[in-house]
C-alpha cells in the first residue's frame, strides 16, 4: 500500500489532508490516521474509491 504517494498527491491538490478531507466529506481524523498509521487499506472501499477519483489515482495502488 502506498500511503506515501497518496500523501503527495493530496498535499499537491489541496495543501493539507484537513482540506482535502473536507472538501470531500471524510472526517479528517480518519484520513490523518489512516495516512500517519498506513491504514488506508483498512478505510471504508467507498471511501478510497472517492479519494482515488478525485486524486485520479488508481485504486488498485492500495490493495492488500
Amino acid at each position: 500500500m502506498n500511503t506515501e504517494m497518496l500523501k503527495t498527491a493530496i498535499l499537491e491538490k489541496y495543501g493539507s489532508i484537513r482540506k482535502c478531507a473536507q472538501t470531500l466529506g471524510i472526517p479528517p481524523t480518519t484520513l490523518q490516521g489512516a495516512i500517519e498509521n498506513n491504514r488506508v487499506g483498512k478505510m471504508a472501499v467507498d471511501t478510497v474509491i472517492l479519494l482515488c477519483d478525485d486524486l485520479n489515482l488508481d485504486v488498485k495502488t492500495f490493495q492488500t
